[in-house]
């Protein structure tokens, strides 16, 4: 499909949307106050046909649990370009995700119950990286590639990681998030350097290179 809509029926502050009770705005009045991205992971927490209750407090939630999930996708991103290319192909099993997600998808578009999954999988991936803080073997770089994978997947499949992050993020955030990217093209530079001096065999730079890796 290229378009979804909510036809249950929507209530602000748990009362029915409608001019007479002065309630009533438009998707572009909306979208003045919040990205697009934050309005879709709002409406995806509730099925499709099923009443929706529009407030402040839920509309913020959703605002912040797009951006934990943006800031996942980045940090596993960031993670991977860090470690090396060349890793053995060890197998972990992210594929109950994939089944889970799809089988709520295909249970009458079950956005509500494919978010659970979704976030299930934002869960293992954090400790994911809370481990490769430790011990950065080929082993967890493969499984974050891999979850990654899917977990940009499914968010796509739902509407999110279109949209620049600093769409709707605060200015601390922005500035953090371009902190975060300066750091990514240092780490990927230091990488294209690495990589180098091992085709050279140049190991003192390369034992250089990966120490200046180390403390990114």
């Amino acid at each position: 499909v290229k378009y979804w809509m909510h036809f249950g029926f929507l209530n602000i502050q748990n009362e029915k949307m409608s001019k007479s009770l002065g309630n009533f705005f438009t998707a572009r009045d909306v979208l003045e106050k919040y990205s697009a991205e934050t309005i879709r992971l709002f409406f995806a927490q509730t099925h499709y046909a099923g009443p929706l209750n529009f407030n402040e407090e839920l509309i913020l939630s959703a605002k912040k649990g797009l951006e934990k999930l943006q800031n996942l996708a980045d940090k596993a991103e960031l993670e991977i370009k860090l470690q090396d290319n060349n890793s053995k192909d060890i197998h972990f099993d992210f594929t109950a995700f994939k089944r889970e997600f799809e089988s709520a998808m295909d249970d009458d578009f079950n956005t509500a119950q494919a978010l659970g999954y979704f976030f299930d999988l934002q869960r293992r991936m954090n400790s994911l990286l809370d481990i490769s803080k430790k011990q950065r073997t080929e082993e967890i770089l493969v499984m974050l590639k891999e979850g990654f994978e899917y977990f940009t997947r499914f968010g796509s499949i739902l509407g999110l990681f279109q949209e620049d992050p600093a769409n709707y993020l605060d200015e601390q955030k922005k500035e953090g998030l371009r902190r975060l990217n300066l750091i990514e093209g240092e780490i990927v530079r230091l990488i294209d350097e690495r990589n180098l001096a091992r085709r050279e065999k140049n190991w003192k730079k390369r034992s250089r290179k990966r120490k200046s890796l180390s403390k990114n």
